[in-house]
């Protein structure tokens, strides 16, 4: 099997495998590579669409088709492969006359460099294998952090932060950050952590802010030997500017499309998860529903930028 060296796209339009094999598996052309990097113990999920040549299947499962995530570690991307392993994927949906199956690797994975492809079989035939590229996934060491939530609130001119963590691994302190663009933040406190711990801990941060629209905020959390971790974005807005309350998302949680309606035109949204990285960019416009079905369970933010304003509003990934 050829491994190629080059960076994968979000979502993969697979090469068709075509054969003369009366029944033999076929790709419906459609492979979804889940945006990486992840920490280890995250979810991640694969989804593929299966189709089998010359057969019209009812609604649900067809019958004898299996799929399968074959997977590698390497040293270095397009490198040779080690620890091989193959495992089952799980019959997940129907989308037309296709299949879908769905393994989620992430919490099996350990931190390092991996690759890996997928193929299905039909009545025991022959493998048929996604064309292509090699999906690329780099595992990063756990968060020593773990989150439960992170809110703010506004009354008059003080901006209420609170937080609560599940579980905390040598945390020395958090540094609360401040902007007012989303992008460019400052320091303006520290909250001294609890160490370690395995049960619920809430935290409380006040903010005397005046004269901005929309606050952001994140929370560098800093362990005992200097190592750091950047929390997700939250925003809150003064009590004379009303764009959070025009802007909804919903449903909320949501499992497939998150609708995003009261926007006046156009707008640039941005998708992150809790620890802020970027999952999902592009334009918007009123009652349009964005497609995160192959996110990973968890707590999300969206961030919608119309014009000059931004907002951003947090939701929930069944």
């Amino acid at each position: 099997m050829k491994h190629t060296h080059e960076k994968v796209l979000l979502v993969f339009f697979c090469l068709a495998c075509y054969a003369s094999l009366y029944g033999q598996c076929g790709w419906a052309g459609n492979m979804n590579y889940p945006t990486g990097p992840i920490n280890q113990g995250s979810g991640y999920e694969v989804f593929v669409q299966v189709r089998q040549d010359g057969v019209t299947n009812p609604g649900g499962q067809g019958a004898n088709i299996n799929g399968f995530v074959h997977r590698g570690t390497v040293s270095n991307f397009g490198g040779s492969w080690s620890k091989i392993q193959t495992s089952p994927m799980s019959y997940h949906s129907d989308t037309g006359n296709n299949d879908v199956y769905v393994l989620n690797i992430g919490p099996s994975l350990t931190q390092g460099l991996y690759e890996y492809t997928c193929y299905c079989t039909c009545n025991s035939s022959a493998q048929s294998w996604v064309g292509g590229l090699n999906a690329q996934l780099t595992v990063n060491a756990p968060l020593l952090v773990k989150y439960q939530n992170f809110n703010v609130s506004r009354k008059s001119s003080v901006n209420y932060l609170q937080w609560t963590t599940a579980s905390e691994t040598n945390n020395e302190y958090f540094e609360v950050q401040h902007s007012t663009d989303g992008r460019h933040f400052a320091a303006v406190g520290q909250v001294k952590g609890y160490g370690n711990s395995n049960m619920d801990r809430d935290y409380n941060f006040s903010h005397k802010e005046s004269g901005t629209a929309v606050s952001y905020y994140r929370l560098k959390q800093v362990d005992f030997d200097g190592k750091y971790e950047y929390s997700g974005i939250i925003s809150v807005r003064s009590e004379n500017d009303r764009l959070d309350e025009s802007i909804a998302v919903s449903p909320n949680p949501v499992a497939d499309f998150l609708f995003v309606n009261g926007i006046s035109e156009q707008a640039e949204y941005i998708v992150t998860d809790f620890s802020g990285r970027q999952l999902m960019t592009g334009s918007v416009v009123s009652g349009q529903g964005l497609d995160v079905a192959t996110l990973s369970s968890g707590f999300y933010t969206l961030i919608v930028q119309e014009g000059a304003q931004k907002s951003a509003h947090k939701w929930i990934k069944k």
